[in-house]
């Protein structure tokens, strides 16, 4: 599975300085800087009395404390997700702040398609078995269909059917910072689906990149399953 961060909220302080004389720090990036400005405006707080919460860092570091996440919502993240089985997107789908364009299975030709994921070479021997019945079952439906008198769409759109959850797909996912960190958070347990998992620790490593001070209480850890298998988790560190 491959996750690229392609698109994100910039954030124009011009107007803010005109109105209430306040400037972000040269140092903070776009997304710590706006969720620091939604705070403010709120609270009223542009004359940074408490010096302890100065620093974009440390006021964000509060705002998590306090709880008030609401201010995460203004900056939004797409993510291109490629070689992702359909079954993964399906979890993913579920939360409901999040935005999705999806390779439709309707318009595209998915005889060249396969199964997403990683395997060892015992498992490829079955892996390839599925693939080549689906793909085989997948172009001998088409054909009928399309002899049939169906459109090429409606013939696809019934062939679909005979793909595993597993299938490979692509999409684009958007969402504000405070639904990502729902998902990274619920889907980077060691309990969550592997591939879920997966998606989302990459997630987390690259909004701590984009995002540094909002995403500052994630925590990166690992987790041995009884059969001894070793996986990357990530959570949001318990507010002490």
């Amino acid at each position: 599975m491959q996750i690229e961060l392609i698109a994100y909220t910039r954030f124009n302080p011009a107007p803010i300085k005109r109105r209430y004389g306040w400037e972000p720090g040269v140092k903070d990036l776009d997304p710590d800087r706006l969720s620091e400005a939604a705070g403010r405006i709120s609270y009223g707080s542009w004359k940074k009395p408490n010096p302890g919460t100065a620093e974009n860092v440390d006021y964000l570091a509060n705002i998590l404390k306090q709880g008030h996440e609401s201010i995460f919502e203004h900056s939004s993240v797409t993510f291109l997700v490629t070689d992702a089985s359909r079954d993964m997107l399906l979890q993913l789908e579920r939360h409901r702040h999040t935005s999705y364009s999806v390779r439709s299975q309707r318009y595209q030709d998915e005889s060249e398609g396969q199964i997403a994921g990683e395997f060892d070479d015992e498992e490829t021997e079955f892996v390839v078995q599925v693939e080549n019945h689906a793909i085989y079952a997948y172009n001998r439906l088409v054909a009928l269909y399309q002899s049939r008198g169906m459109d090429r769409k409606q013939a696809r759109e019934r062939a679909r059917l005979v793909l595993p959850g597993g299938w490979g797909t692509e999409f684009l996912v958007t969402a504000n910072l405070r639904a990502w960190r729902y998902v990274i958070n619920l889907r980077g347990s060691e309990h969550a689906d592997a591939q879920i998992r997966e998606f989302a620790v990459e997630v987390a490593h690259q909004l701590r990149d984009y995002a540094p001070n909002v995403m500052q209480d994630l925590e990166f850890y690992t987790h041995t399953f009884k059969n001894g298998d070793v996986v990357k988790c990530v959570r949001i560190k318990e507010k002490s």
